[in-house]
């Protein structure tokens, strides 16, 4: 048996079980037994009663939280980001579902997202999908231009599209200096809880969980996907990452 299966057993026989419980029974860490358990909730088949030491978990039934899910193919020319967020925040109730923090941060991350495949991808179409579950706010961008590694490395005759992952990191890279500064791809990554770029045969994680940043090599992909994450109770600030990056001092221009 998987650590999962052995925890629903768990609760099947018993009903409702704490993370301290769990913890004792299966002879593991409460972060082990963390894990499983927000898989087992964001797959809905547990759910998660009350709050901090007092929470519990019981398995779903029909009348549970079921996660909400948006999903849409648009046409790039003429759309405005902006108003793809309005229909997406009305069909997936994003006020009431996400904290304050959540709702400015998804919609910095996703207008910025969306803005750079309407501008720099040259797709003629883009797919979005959006989802929410107990834990997590996760939205996907996926185009079919010429690829954001492609974009920078051409733009800046680099050697190869490794060498562009670098001038991304930095922050004030683009290839559109007379719309764009640079910032929205960087201040994105810093807000995220986890978000990855793939294009061609290259993807670029951050895992600000870890406080990790990876590269790996995959199958190729025509143009570039966008995933990014976060708690839907998160207690980040976007104004605490502009000032860290775009100081007052510096007249809040992107200096770091």
């Amino acid at each position: 048996m998987t650590g999962q299966e052995k925890i629903l057993a768990l609760i099947k026989g018993k009903g409702a079980l704490s993370g301290t419980q769990l913890s004792a029974m299966l002879g593991i860490s409460r972060q082990a037994v963390n894990k499983h358990l927000k898989k087992l909730v964001q797959a809905g088949v547990v759910v998660k009663q009350g709050v901090t030491r007092g929470a519990v978990y019981k398995i779903a039934d029909s009348k549970e939280y079921i996660p909400r899910k948006f999903r849409k193919t648009y046409a790039l020319k003429n759309i405005e980001e902006d108003k793809i967020f309005l229909d997406v925040a009305r069909s997936l109730h994003l006020q009431r579902e996400l904290s304050p923090n959540g709702a400015e941060i998804a919609r910095y991350a996703f207008t910025e997202m969306l803005n750079n495949a309407i501008d720099h991808s040259q797709s003629e179409k883009c797919l979005v999908e959006v989802e929410c579950d107990n834990f997590t706010f996760r939205f996907r961008i996926r185009d079919y231009g010429i690829g954001l590694f492609y974009s920078i490395y051409d733009k800046f005759n680099l050697p190869d599209e490794n060498a562009a992952v670098g001038e991304l990191i930095k922050g004030k890279t683009t290839t559109m200096e007379e719309k764009h500064s640079g910032e929205g791809i960087f201040f994105t990554t810093k807000a995220a809880d986890h978000i990855f770029f793939r294009s061609h045969r290259t993807k670029l994680v951050f895992d600000n969980m870890q406080q990790d940043a990876f590269i790996e090599e995959l199958r190729t992909i025509q143009g570039t996907e966008v995933v990014f994450s976060i708690s839907k109770r998160t207690r980040g600030e976007l104004d605490t990452i502009f000032f860290r990056f775009a100081p007052p001092e510096f007249d809040y221009k992107f200096e770091k």
